[in-house]
């Protein structure tokens, strides 16, 4: 077929073919002949189609997988003896030990955690739950239910002290020894000691105190209405 290079540059580039792709001279011949008449290309070589022989070829020649003799332990229906046999198994146990080295252990059974019928929601942990979940209301509110155990309960408990009259430091407390006695803190005019029908009511009560206050010395420095 008279393979010819053409120009100056295609002989040293047919040489650099052969030191980086690993061929001989028949060999590449061989692959620039097929090359050339698979092509329909002119028999004079160029740099430039010795490029594109290199990247549709060479290259991708170069790229697949080599053929290896096939192992005849992998075709199905092969008698194996024990040493076989042994092998395989001991293969076997090390791709195990190798994955459980990289994956997570395996879970062990864990137990129920305690928990009442009316809430059988299972318990989080903290880092599952989002910061917006964390410290909203329902985080902090318990259930609308109450517990069974709460309400089927005996001895509920008793009073132990009610709020009253606050007594004088140094004062007698009567019986009640080893108790509780609820104290003001602060002043006594802050201080919340009766029931409220609505907000703001002692700020009201305060309001209306202050005008007939007001008025009450008003009428004493003998000032009237014009």
């Amino acid at each position: 077929f008279e393979l010819r290079c053409q120009g100056e540059d295609a002989p040293d580039r047919l040489l650099e073919l052969c030191r980086s792709h690993g061929l001989d001279t028949v060999a590449l011949a061989n692959e620039l002949l097929a090359f050339v008449v698979r092509h329909n290309l002119s028999p004079q070589l160029s740099a430039e189609q010795l490029d594109t022989f290199e990247h549709e070829i060479l290259t991708r020649r170069s790229t697949r997988p080599p053929r290896g003799p096939r192992d005849r332990s992998s075709r199905p229906g092969t008698l194996h003896d024990i040493r076989s046999l042994q092998l395989l198994l001991n293969e076997d146990e090390e791709e195990e030990e190798l994955l459980d080295a990289y994956t997570t252990p395996s879970k062990v059974s864990q137990k129920r955690g305690n928990s009442t019928p009316e809430t059988p929601r299972p318990k989080r942990s903290l880092s599952s739950r989002s910061p917006y979940a964390l410290f909203s209301p329902n985080s902090f509110s318990p259930s609308v239910t109450p517990s069974q155990k709460y309400a089927s309960r005996g001895g509920r408990g008793e009073v132990v002290t009610s709020f009253g009259s606050v007594p004088p430091d140094g004062a007698d407390r009567g019986g009640d020894r080893g108790g509780c006695v609820p104290k003001l803190f602060g002043p006594p005019d802050a201080a919340l000691t009766q029931g409220y029908k609505f907000m703001y009511q002692t700020a009201w009560d305060i309001r209306e105190g202050d005008v007939i206050a007001q008025g009450g010395v008003m009428a004493a420095a003998g000032v009237g209405p014009a």
